[in-house]
């Protein structure tokens, strides 16, 4: 059996008159209904399916929430620009720099990482470091960088404005504030 894709065609009724969407990637339709009731089919960009398809009890209600609707995709769109804009940003790292990563399921691992070269505004080089417990009182311990005590091949990565390097799929870093980090003991998590 074959399941057919609806497009917008299929939803869209004769007759319905698509209105300005201002500049945005707002699509409206108004419809008057077999009542004679105001009606309003709206979507966005490139969907298929409608965001809203509504009928009103006045023209005036219909035109305020289509008022509403290119508002919200305005301000989306504002707010997408300004977050491609901050990933546009270098980030603030240096060399010597050390990055902190927390991790785990049912436990926490705590690594810590050692910029040692700056490659670009968006890439770094890291290295892997040693840690130190601070303090240890089961199941809890409290662990700290040692600078320059590195354990591990140096390897480039992306990192954001906001001084975030993603590592793997489960674990990222961050700018290590400089305090012990809290870390699940050894035999206490899995």
């Amino acid at each position: 059996m074959t399941k057919h894709k609806l497009t917008r065609d299929f939803y869209i009724p004769a007759g319905a008159e698509p209105i300005d969407n201002e500049g945005t990637d707002a699509v409206i339709y108004f419809y008057d209904n077999r009542k004679g009731q105001p009606c309003m089919l709206a979507f966005h960009g490139r969907a298929q399916r409608p965001d809203l398809h509504f009928r009103y009890t006045s023209a005036e209600r219909r035109d305020k929430r289509a008022a509403e609707f290119i508002a919200s995709r305005k301000s989306h769109a504002e707010y997408k620009g300004a977050q491609a804009e901050k990933r546009k940003a270098p980030h603030t790292l240096q060399e010597g720099d050390i990055l902190y990563s927390s991790w785990g399921y049912d436990q926490t691992n705590v690594d810590f990482y050692q910029v040692t070269r700056i490659i670009s505004g968006r890439t770094i080089e890291l290295r892997k470091i040693a840690k130190e417990t601070t303090s240890a009182k089961p199941p809890a311990n409290y662990v700290t960088a040692i600078k320059g005590a590195f354990i591990g091949d140096r390897f480039t990565k992306r990192a954001s404005a906001g001084n975030y390097v993603s590592l793997t799929s489960y674990a990222g870093a961050s700018q290590w504030n400089g305090q012990p980090a809290y870390e699940t003991s050894p035999g206490w998590g899995h």
